[in-house]
């Protein structure tokens, strides 16, 4: 699973990647965005017309597409318009307990299903049979290591993953040469740390990624990494075509991408909850140019699933501000390759609490939902026993 070069960056405390094309390109990749600040799932994917105690939006209605029910309202065309586009590829996941009202701990359990350990895109890089360069690329948003660290590959918010490659980065930054002792003292310091022996043999290791990243620029095989901006914001629809870019090639497993809200106004919207509805439409409209560009990758199409989720729900009322406070229940949605599209599994009770289900059925049954659920899902997707992985059985009513 880890070549040579894998094992003497970590030992270093770095990832120096190796950057070569794979022989073949079969197994499952993805693609993880995350709506980060907690969004309200009533307003897309499970309604809150059965709780008594909720403030239900005004003109909302349930509609369905096949087997897949969602909510659409006359402020979100565009919701509706991708699920009418594409819902067959799509599956809705409702209920999950994340057991947690606080950001930082939901975004932990949500990804990694615990304390501790690796998230789940993570875990799925470090297991790929290809040992891809940049096998979790984030390209935004947070990622959680631990045993498998030397997967993750961040790009930087400011794209600073290519200076780093190509050396520029020492000059961007300002910074000026070490004095020979304390440049002694670091190469001391990387010596005992690489288990790789003398300065000499950590260079060569250097020299080696900077002529293979030479050749790939050559090639035009090293993708641009560097974020663009749609003017407010983070453009996310290029944050895609990176993405795509890199899994087609080979040079990642998993992509790690992030949406801000509307204008980065953020989803954690504590005051003012209609912003919602707008963070939803411009989330949606980049998901639907994703599937138009991924339309045009048929290959890639084939084997590629995107897991759309937040680190938690909105309270079913309404507070003094007309906004949503945090709320411990919240969904997921997985779409393309391997997904068993055109449903919605698992509903909310009178209470807005996610309702028991049956793994396998998908119907009613005695399992809470939790974020480990949706993990060992993904990782029985791309092949590997996701249950012996995470402790907890796969939902095989959402896989294809």
């Amino acid at each position: 699973m880890w070549s040579r070069r894998h094992v003497l960056g970590a030992g270093a405390g770095l990832f120096v990647p190796r950057l070569a094309r794979p022989a073949q390109l079969d197994e499952q990749v993805f693609v993880f965005v995350l709506a980060r600040g907690g969004w309200d799932t009533s307003m897309v994917f499970a309604s809150l017309a059965g709780v008594s105690s909720a403030d239900v939006e005004e003109g909302q209605a349930v509609a369905e597409v096949g087997d897949l029910r969602f909510v659409e309202h006359a402020d979100r065309p565009t919701v509706t318009s991708f699920f009418e586009r594409w819902g067959d590829r799509a599956a809705i996941l409702n209920g999950i307990e994340v057991r947690s009202v606080a950001h930082e701990r939901c975004l932990q359990l949500m990804a990694t299903g615990g304390s501790s350990g690796d998230d789940w895109a993570t875990t799925l890089a470090a297991h790929s049979a290809l040992a891809p360069s940049l096998p979790h690329l984030v390209l935004a948003g947070p990622a959680y290591a631990s045993a498998y660290a030397p997967a993750v590959v961040r790009v930087g918010d400011e794209g600073q993953l290519n200076e780093l490659l190509d050396g520029s980065y020492v000059q961007h930054v300002g910074h000026t040469a070490l004095p020979a002792d304390a440049r002694a003292a670091v190469d001391a310091w990387l010596a005992d740390r690489s288990h790789v022996g003398p300065r000499a043999a950590m260079d060569d290791t250097l020299q080696g990624l900077a002529e293979e990243v030479e050749r790939l620029r050559d090639r035009g095989d090293l993708p641009d990494l560097a974020p663009t901006s749609n003017g407010c914001s983070r453009d996310l629809a290029s944050d895609f075509e990176v993405a795509f870019n890199v899994l087609e090639s080979g040079l990642s497993r998993c992509v790690s991408l992030q949406h801000e809200g509307w204008c980065s106004r953020g989803w954690d919207t504590h005051s003012n909850n209609s912003d919602q509805s707008v963070h939803y439409e411009e989330l949606f409209a980049y998901l639907d140019a994703a599937m138009d560009l991924l339309a045009k990758r048929p290959a890639l199409a084939e084997r590629l699933t995107i897991v759309v989720t937040s680190e938690m729900g909105r309270h079913p009322t309404l507070n003094t501000s007309n906004g949503r406070d945090h709320w411990t229940w919240t969904s997921a949605m997985l779409l393309g390759a391997g997904v068993a599209g055109g449903r919605t599994v698992g509903t909310l009770d009178a209470e807005a609490a996610g309702e028991a289900l049956d793994l396998v059925s998908g119907d009613p049954g005695d399992t809470t939902l939790r974020p480990e659920h949706l993990g060992s899902t993904l990782l029985t997707l791309a092949g590997h026993d996701g249950e012996s992985m995470t402790g907890a059985p796969p939902i095989e009513a959402l896989l294809g």
